[in-house]
């Protein structure tokens, strides 16, 4: 069990990234309106810290990558700023303007895992 601050830090200072993962704790949930239960996994601790290691290192490259338009997954940035920016380009031009929406959750099922670890570790 971690309980105090000391745990967290000793738990930090050991956990490697290897691209491994603990089974998730799987519960059980009621859904909305309905008798039916619905599954819901819950990861452990330790990989919740490898999570938030890899985030930690990989967001400054990816925002000083990222275009400066580009609004969906990013720190500080919201649905209301895309609108906003939107609003504003249509709004500066006479003729048609074009906005581009798109999905890309799946662009992250298709990433080289493998090549992404070997990154991190070199740098």
């Amino acid at each position: 069990m971690i309980t105090s601050e000391k745990d967290r830090w000793r738990l930090a200072s050991n956990v490697s990234i290897d691209g491994k993962s603990n089974p998730l704790l799987r519960v059980w949930i009621p859904k909305s309106n309905s008798k039916e239960l619905r599954p819901l996994g819950i990861p452990t601790i330790k990989d919740r810290v490898k999570q938030m290691m890899l985030k930690l290192e990989i967001e400054p490259i990816y925002e000083v990558q990222a275009e400066p338009n580009v609004y969906g997954f990013r720190p500080a940035r919201s649905v209301h700023d895309a609108i906003e920016a939107c609003f504003i380009a249509i709004g500066c031009k006479r003729e048609g303007a074009w906005i581009l929406e798109g999905d890309f959750s799946k662009f992250f099922d298709n990433i080289n895992k493998e090549h992404m670890l070997n990154v991190l570790k070199s740098g």
